[in-house]
């Protein structure tokens, strides 16, 4: 019978009877009451649908809805669902994604919690539980019977009202500012903190104010630790902290012993007990002289490293060129000669190295073939600058000081990043690359990455007879090859002017380049 009710299926729709009921297992899923989808074209069985025998109730059904009401009575009696009637249930409830209605007989706090989280144990959102929405009245209400408590008798919160209340309060993290009655301090709490039992810091409280002698003294005493004793904190005085300490951000200047680096930390830090970043630690900012140490250090000693030529990167040039992890470290290859950059975060903490010719296989065997055949190859050929982020875009290889080539790979037309994203950003900057190119007399020649490593497509022979039109005649174009990836997808788009804005966003004008020399 099997037998026949799949060939049935296979004759009416082309599908086989397994992928309609894994279709049906799908749409059940989703806990929708629709099964549409699963129905035979011109009918199963007499334009029947496919059901699962054995599958569970749907909550969109009055069984679920009483299942849910008996869940409650036993283990929330405190909510009222008395609101849930079979319209409503029918109206507004499909599957566990579904969301309900009901009110906390005890604060009255209103909730809409999803069905699935009720029934897995997750419980009511409510006042009475610490649950509610700090943002809502509930909240404020709670939070304001906190307040008026015993042990906030000291506190005046009478600028807390309802309407402060809704322009700043979003959530639990959010700050409230009191004034303490016997000392007149501004003290800041958030209602996490409050809830959980803290109090405010005042100075007639349980807390501590910085600019205080008290606070001096527990900074002293904290410097004076055994983890700290590289720390030459003797500018540290009490003259000094009067001056320049108003709060737990203000910021302690120290000098470490070991390796003389000038370290300043805020207060907050020093007393949870962070380490200061010095030399010595390896946490020192980039842009200073134990910065600069550290790199020359990992470029000394890192087996990665040992071709390369970093001998032009000397104090004087770190002061004129680096200021974070994202600036740039230019350096020369021993082995291809050929000048390499990187970013001083990609080497010293991801591990990578620098892009030189040797470590870009492709790129290495492109150039190895243009030296053969020219006396001067440039490769990173500066110039064009990317003019919203001032960057370099640079062309891979530069002969005869006006041809340029550029060797593109899969990531030049695929229109999405390195996960999978949608991205267009790389073959924007492609289109603007070009541009540039023409607007300054440049010839430029693509060539795909592919067709170099696996020898497709006679690369060779385009190569040399671009290169030669590129000599004879002065005009500046663009060569390309005749490959499909230049005809259609976003290449295609962008220099055809199906996409003006992308032209109006990059250069201020609706424009786009003319015609391209493809070669056969």
């Amino acid at each position: 019978m099997l037998r026949l009710l799949r060939n049935d299926v296979s004759r009416q729709c082309g599908r086989t009877f397994f992928d309609l009921t894994h279709a049906f297992r799908i749409e059940a899923r989703k806990g929708t009451r629709d099964y549409s989808s699963c129905v035979v074209p011109g009918g199963l069985l007499e334009g029947q649908h496919l059901h699962a025998g054995r599958a569970k109730k749907k909550w969109a059904s009055p069984e679920g809805r009483l299942k849910l009401l008996n869940f409650l009575q036993v283990n929330h009696p405190h909510m009222d669902a008395s609101g849930m009637t079979p319209q409503w249930w029918t109206a507004h409830v499909e599957g566990r994604l579904s969301s309900l209605s009901s009110t906390c007989r005890v604060c009255g706090f209103h909730t809409v919690p999803l069905l699935g989280n009720i029934m897995s144990g997750r419980g009511f959102p409510c006042v009475c539980n610490g649950n509610a929405r700090w943002g809502t009245r509930s909240g404020f209400d709670r939070l304001k019977s906190i307040l008026d408590s015993t042990r906030f008798a000291h506190i005046d919160h009478s600028a807390i009202d309802w309407n402060w209340w809704q322009h700043n309060i979003l959530g639990n993290v959010s700050k409230l500012t009191v004034v303490c009655r016997s000392c007149g301090y501004h003290a800041e709490s958030t209602t996490s903190r409050l809830v959980n039992g803290q109090e405010f810091h005042c100075l007639c409280g349980s807390g501590l104010r910085w600019a205080s002698r008290g606070g001096f003294e527990r900074v002293k005493l904290t410097l004076n630790r055994k983890r700290f004793q590289h720390i030459n904190h003797a500018g540290v005085n009490w003259n000094w902290w009067q001056h320049e300490v108003q709060n737990n951000q203000s910021k302690v200047s120290v000098m470490c012993r070991k390796c003389g680096y000038q370290i300043a930390s805020r207060i907050c830090w020093i007393v949870s007990g962070h380490v200061f970043n010095c030399g010595c630690t390896g946490n020192a900012r980039w842009a200073t002289r134990g910065g600069f140490d550290r790199c020359k250090a990992i470029l000394d000693n890192d087996e990665r490293f040992v071709h390369i030529d970093h001998s032009d990167i000397d104090w004087n040039w770190w002061q004129h060129n680096v200021r974070n992890s994202r600036s740039k470290l230019s350096v020369v290859c021993r082995a291809c000669k050929q000048n390499a950059t990187a970013r001083l975060n990609d080497v010293t903490h991801k591990g990578q190295g620098f892009g030189c010719a040797c470590q870009n296989k492709t790129e290495r065997k492109l150039l190895e073939w243009l030296e053969e055949r020219y006396e001067t190859v440039e490769r990173e050929v500066g110039g064009c600058r990317n003019p919203s982020t001032g960057r370099t875009l640079p062309f891979d290889f530069c002969i005869r000081k006006r041809i340029l080539i550029e060797l593109d790979g899969w990531l030049h037309f695929c229109g999405t990043d390195f996960s999978g994203n949608a991205c267009d950003a790389h073959p924007k900057r492609d289109y603007f690359k070009e541009r540039w190119a023409m607007k300054t007399g440049h010839v430029l020649i693509r060539v795909l990455q592919k067709d170099v490593w696996n020898d497709l497509n006679d690369w060779q022979t385009y190569m040399l007879r671009s290169i030669a039109e590129a000599e004879t005649d002065t005009e500046p174009r663009i060569i390309l090859p005749h490959a499909a990836e230049y005809k259609t997808g976003i290449y295609f788009d962008l220099r055809a002017g199906r996409k003006a804005d992308v032209a109006t966003e990059i250069f201020g004008e609706s424009e786009y380049l003319g015609p391209h020399r493809r070669r056969d």
